[in-house]
């Protein structure tokens, strides 16, 4: 009977609590949740939360204290300016599973979202496309003979045609109407590792890095389907990270080496070839006397809010940063001033950990791969979990879709998840008319 009381005052003591701080979508919630009458708000007896809670911390302030500094694994983290658009997590949202039609049974190697279509690039050397319903389209790709595995891969935006790279170092160019390469040009004297594809104005350019210790840029010309070589700078060790953008009508290109804890931004003339220059470095480190204190795993550029966000090699746990990247600068730096976040994350990791980052729709958090699943981030709180959600296993693979909110992973073992990202039932107040459902946000 006691339990039972208390029970309900504790109710009762909360929903008051909503009430008076305006929390009335929360509110409303609450009640239906607790089934809790809306007479019990009118109760003028009892005291409020803050007062029991003052209470309680003045009778253990220490314990009390140890406890709220636990919740966080990050000290309390100073506010960055608005502009600059730091993700913060949507917790209204949630995975809807989805099914593929026609089950991928070899091991994911790539995986790409394009306007219109989900492309798997599997161990048995082909490539598989999905529509949004995700029924397959077409009988496999397969690339041209010697190319082995087709990774990267890559949509070149809506013109039809995508790319997959060998690992002989060649470019294999696509059509949706052909089931085989229209077009091969060798890139890299060695595997291409990384890639990144930038439209500038009427032109496509591909970015690319491999184990031949090179960055170099192409020009794809659509019109013949032809690539030809732009320019290319020696790396002094093996690229690890690799982003691009187009800014008025030139080319930046941000790229980490191994053992380097520098951010480099090239700046590529987009009209006369063989023009590449480096335009500044970004120091993730405070310490000035090394340039190696940790590695670079991952990158994702948001570039519309001059930010780019740095997964590190931290082991026993990995660190997630913001960092600053301006369009215009003085000098070459290396600049020590640009890292707006440096916040440890919950995502396990060891030696040969590689996490993947990936950016939901709207900036509506982060999200990283692992060696036992994925995690969510929520970079403007500070915070970090483990999305049950999702198969708690290695991840290979990870992409997601920048049209309809589709997230697709693929795991060590040959499985593969999809899920559309939807909105929670969750009950608007009772003024504004309106429920929100189990919403997809697939257009």
């Amino acid at each position: 009977m006691q339990d039972e009381v208390g029970t309900e005052y504790a109710k009762v003591v909360v929903a008051k609590y909503l009430e008076s701080h305006g929390y009335q979508d929360s509110l409303v919630s609450f009640l239906r949740e607790a089934d809790l009458p809306r007479r019990s708000l009118l109760q003028k007896d009892g005291e409020s939360l803050e007062t029991i809670l003052d209470e309680r911390i003045k009778f253990a302030e220490h314990s009390v204290a140890q406890s709220i500094q636990d919740m966080n694994l990050n000290d309390r983290l100073e506010s960055v300016d608005e502009k600059y658009g730091i993700p913060s997590w949507d917790h209204a949202m949630e995975f809807k599973r989805l099914e593929l039609h026609d089950t991928v049974k070899d091991l994911v190697v790539d995986v790409k979202f394009g306007p219109n279509q989900l492309l798997f690039s599997t161990s048995s050397k082909e490539v598989r496309m999905y529509d949004f319903d995700l029924n397959m389209f077409k009988k496999p790709f397969k690339g041209s003979k010697g190319t082995g595995l087709l990774k990267p891969c890559g949509f070149l935006g809506e013109t039809g045609y995508f790319y997959c790279c060998g690992l002989d170092g060649s470019l294999n160019l696509f059509g949706m109407a052909s089931d085989t390469a229209l077009y091969t040009y060798k890139i890299h004297g060695r595997m291409v590792t990384h890639t990144d594809i930038c439209p500038v104005g009427k032109s496509w350019f591909i970015v690319s890095s491999g184990l031949d210790n090179h960055l170099k840029v192409h020009l794809i010309e659509l019109q013949t389907l032809q690539v030809r070589p732009w320019c290319e700078v020696k790396l002094a060790s093996a690229c690890t990270a690799l982003q691009s953008c187009s800014d008025q009508g030139q080319l930046l290109v941000f790229l980490a080496r191994n053992e380097h804890t520098h951010i480099t931004c090239y700046q590529v003339d987009t009209v006369q070839p063989r023009s590449i220059t480096q335009k500044y470095q970004l120091a993730l480190n405070g310490a000035q006397f090394t340039v190696h204190a940790f590695g670079i795993r991952d990158m994702k550029l948001l570039p519309e809010q001059e930010l780019l966000l740095v997964a590190t090699s931290h082991i026993p746990y990995m660190r997630l940063l913001a960092v600053h990247v301006p369009r215009h600068v003085e000098g070459q730096g290396p600049f020590y001033d640009k890292v707006l976040r440096n916040m440890i994350t919950e995502v396990p990791q060891d030696d040969y950990s590689q996490p993947l980052l990936g950016v939901l729709s709207g900036r509506s958090g982060i999200i990283v791969s692992s060696n036992s699943g994925v995690y969510a981030i929520d970079i403007r709180k500070g915070d970090s979990w483990l999305l049950e959600e999702c198969p708690q296993k290695r991840v290979k693979c990870l992409a997601i879709s920048n049209s309809n909110d589709m997230v697709a992973i693929s795991y060590a073992d040959k499985t593969v998840y999809l899920s559309s990202l939807c909105l929670k039932n969750l009950v608007v107040s009772e003024g504004s008319g309106k429920r929100l459902a189990s919403k997809p946000h697939i257009k």
